[in-house]
């Protein structure tokens, strides 16, 4: 179940939903940059929120004709950002070694302060 985000004071927050094409990551990425401005976490930002774009049009239902994605990002300036891609979902397959989860990523390499 998900639980509604709450905003906190002064959270920068950004909500599209794009296309399922190949052409949508560069879009994200252009979109995301307004939103971060200055923020000194902003590369990483773009570079994950591109890679879980470009994951829901290669790997998921979303890239289908007529497919889309959903991109929600939360910047907490000074503290930490939060990007998030939602797809149409799709087949699972793991891995030798199990899948690894987006979330995993920030766990095994530390959070990355937004600045």
């Amino acid at each position: 179940m998900r639980t509604p985000a709450t905003k906190a004071p002064g959270a920068l927050t950004f909500e599209r939903a794009y296309p399922g094409t190949a052409d949508q990551p560069r879009r994200v990425r252009a979109d995301l940059t307004e939103v971060a401005g200055t923020c000194p976490a902003r590369d990483e930002l773009m570079l994950l929120a591109s890679e879980l774009a470009a994951n829901a049009v290669l790997h998921s239902r979303s890239g289908r004709p007529g497919g889309v994605f959903t991109v929600q990002a939360t910047l907490y300036p000074g503290d930490y950002a939060r990007v998030e891609v939602i797809d149409q979902g799709g087949p699972w397959r793991i891995l030798r070694g199990g899948a690894l989860p987006a979330a995993d990523v920030e766990q095994r390499l530390g959070s990355i302060p937004a600045g």
